[in-house]
C-alpha cells in the first residue's frame, strides 16, 4: 500500500524532534545561565529577558551553521550561511522571550502549569513514536 503523504509527515516529525532537542540544549547552555545571572544581579526585566532570548536565538542559528556542512540536505547549508538564518534565529528568540515573559507575568492555575510542563515532552514523545513506527514499517517491508 502506497502512502504518498508519509514522507513529508516523517520529515516534519524529524525536524520537530531535532529542533526541540536542539532548543533544550540551547536553553540549558545559554538561557538558564543568563537568567540566573540577571536574577542574581537584580537586573531582570522584560527588556533583558527579550535580549537574552534574542541572543540565544542568534547563537543557536550560528551553532546550526557550523553543524549543517555535514548534513546532506541540499539547501540547508546555503540557508544557514545566509543572513536570513541569523534573522530567523533572532525572531525565534524574540518570540520565545515574549512567550516566556507573558506566561511568567500571569498567574497560572495548577492545571495550566502541568500542561505547560508536559506539552514539550509530549510533542517529543509523539515525534519519537511516529519515527519509531515508521522505521518498524520499513523493517517489516
Amino acid at each position: 500500500m502506497s502512502l504518498p503523504w508519509r514522507g513529508p509527515i516523517l520529515a516534519v516529525t524529524a525536524v520537530v524532534l531535532d529542533a526541540t532537542i536542539f532548543g533544550y540544549l540551547v536553553l540549558l547552555a545559554l538561557v538558564i545561565p543568563t537568567f540566573s545571572l540577571l536574577k542574581a544581579t537584580g537586573k531582570m526585566s522584560w527588556i533583558s529577558a527579550l535580549a537574552a532570548f534574542a541572543a540565544a536565538g542568534m547563537a543557536a542559528s550560528q551553532i546550526a551553521r557550523f553543524i549543517t556542512p555535514s548534513m546532506r540536505q541540499a539547501g540547508l547549508g546555503e540557508f544557514s550561511n545566509s543572513p536570513l538564518s541569523l534573522l530567523l534565529g533572532l525572531l525565534c528568540g524574540l518570540a520565545g522571550g515574549v512567550l516566556v515573559a507573558a506566561i511568567a507575568s500571569r498567574p497560572l492555575s495548577q492545571t495550566a502549569r502541568r500542561i505547560a510542563f508536559v506539552l514539550p515532552f509530549s510533542v517529543m514523545a509523539l515525534c519519537l513514536f511516529v519515527l519509531m513506527g515508521a522505521s518498524g514499517l520499513e523493517l517489516a517491508r
